[in-house]
């Protein structure tokens, strides 16, 4: 059975080193992949800078399809010290943290709250239309970055917490906001977030996403794969190939064609289009 298009909010293959970007950009084109976030990911272990960044995005210039259909986004800025670099890149979007706290926000194993420095940085994100990704905040300072921040509410890769608690999750108010704000909302493949088996099937994935229609509709969710992030992928979807495999289970749960396009593409692109970045 063949896939619809693909769109992707969180991939990491522009920091792996172990990713093989000819064969990443045939299968790009192969599966038809329309969008893709490719993220410039930093920790205080891999802290980034401008120039390094720089290096890492003209990696895919020869690579047309993959040039032509990514956009480019910051995972943690806490490296950031001046904004007028940050600025200049023109991402499309920034996460404050990674998983713990940083002078910007509380992370999802952290325990602070948005801070002065971070208000300030929405600010000026906000008026240079570059998202704020609220993946990996913890509640506290989703809630904070929510009431501060003039967007819809973007989060790139994470699962809501119906079939198991998990601090990387999002709860159900949260989804409910992302949904209200008509923002985006990336269901990622990570299997410790949403099971707490060995190995998952794929299947488990559509459970995930089709609770989440069922309760708030098709028009604001869609998959951030966090391939290349993470080895915790479910049985037959490792790649965009396994596309089909997940496309299927909407197929034979009744999903009408223009649904599943929504699901698997047109939201993603819809919601890049609309923040007015310079991606487009």
């Amino acid at each position: 059975m063949q896939c619809c298009a693909i769109s992707d909010a969180h991939n990491d293959f522009l920091t792996n080193k172990c990713c093989d970007l000819t064969k990443l950009n045939e299968e790009f084109e192969k599966n038809n992949v329309a969008l893709c976030n490719a993220i410039l990911f930093s920790n205080d272990d891999k802290p980034l800078n401008f120039v390094r960044a720089k290096q890492l995005k003209s990696r895919i210039e020869k690579f047309s399809y993959l040039k032509n259909n990514s956009v480019f986004s910051f995972e943690n800025i806490g490296f950031v010290k001046k904004i007028q670099p940050l600025i200049a890149f023109a991402p499309f979007s920034c996460s404050l943290t990674w998983n713990y706290d940083n002078k910007f926000a509380g992370g999802a194993f952290g325990f602070s709250g948005l801070t002065k420095k971070g208000q300030n940085i929405i600010k000026l994100l906000n008026e240079n239309n570059i998202c704020i990704d609220t993946a990996h905040l913890n509640r506290r300072s989703f809630w904070d970055v929510a009431r501060f921040a003039k967007q819809p509410i973007f989060n790139s890769h994470t699962c809501v917490s119906i079939f198991k608690e998990h601090r990387r999750n999002i709860d159900i108010e949260q989804a409910k906001a992302i949904f209200e704000t008509k923002g985006f909302l990336g269901i990622t493949f990570v299997q410790e977030f949403y099971s707490n088996k060995k190995r998952t099937n794929y299947s488990e994935i559509f459970y995930i996403v089709d609770a989440i229609v069922q309760a708030f509709g098709c028009e604001y969710i869609g998959f951030g794969s966090d391939f290349y992030g993470t080895t915790n992928l479910p049985n037959k979807l490792n790649n965009y190939h396994d596309f089909h495999n997940l496309y299927k289970c909407f197929k034979c749960a009744g999903y009408k064609e223009k649904d599943i396009e929504k699901i698997f593409y047109k939201n993603f692109i819809n919601f890049v289009k609309t923040q007015k970045t310079n991606c487009f």
